[in-house]
């Protein structure tokens, strides 16, 4: 909370103690018992109203420092991702991770391009996406490939949890039409081992994905050694 002056060069605590002298000269100018109380509540009723906005303004300027630092915080973690990913596509793969980070094939992933039809419909269903979804998927694929997971989450209308779900269990780059089930996420291998052996695929390092404890940063195809970044989320 900032006690310093304002715009018109005095503080909070001039200002409420301006108040109260005033009430106390008011209550010995005006005559009569009746007048001194009708003095007495009406500066009293100024002074609930500066506590008021004393305690909106508190409240907001403290609510705005948290806002301010939650940005700042991931849009560091952010720059740290980006910054490894970059020195990951650069050094062929081969760098020391901090705490927090891993790296991973996507050939555990689904890939919203490649992917059977018995695996899109896994993920659909994980996904909780109805048959109009699928459809617009279905039109949109038609005429262009997915360049982000952002545009699935688009075209289907994702919340929140579930486009972080998509991240998770998703990729755009590993090409194949399954996923290997032992690279997979936890939901996503759970939701493959109800359905047998109809996503199963070899697994494949081509591509890797970093990541951030459970959240993508981005993906790298380490290809013959011409490392390149390939997706940054």
């Amino acid at each position: 909370m900032r006690w310093g002056r304002g715009d018109a060069g005095y503080s909070l605590v001039e200002v409420l103690i301006a108040f109260a002298v005033m009430a106390l000269v008011l209550g010995a100018l005006i005559p009569g018992q009746a007048r001194l109380g009708e003095a007495a509540i009406r500066a009293e009723e100024r002074l609930l109203v500066l506590t008021a906005l004393l305690a909106a303004t508190a409240s907001r300027n403290v609510g705005t420092a948290t806002v301010g630092g939650t940005e700042l915080r991931l849009a560091r973690q952010h720059a740290e991702g980006v910054d490894l990913l970059r020195a990951l596509a650069e050094g062929g793969g081969k760098l020391a991770l901090p705490e927090g980070y891993r790296v991973r094939p996507v050939s555990g992933l689904v890939d919203l391009n490649a992917a059977d039809l018995a695996l899109r419909q896994i993920l659909f269903d994980l996904l909780e996406l109805g048959p109009e979804a699928e459809r617009t998927y279905v039109a949109f694929r038609r005429n262009a490939r997915l360049a982000r997971l952002d545009d699935l989450a688009a075209l289907a209308g994702l919340d929140p949890p579930r486009r972080m779900l998509l991240r998770q269990v998703s990729t755009t780059n590993s090409g194949a039409p399954g996923v290997d089930s032992d690279a997979a996420p936890e939901a996503l291998r759970a939701a493959i081992g109800l359905r047998g052996d109809a996503a199963a695929a070899p697994t494949s390092g081509t591509v890797l994905r970093l990541e951030r404890g459970t959240i993508p940063v981005g993906e790298i195809d380490a290809a013959e050694g011409s490392s390149r970044v390939v997706t940054l989320h």
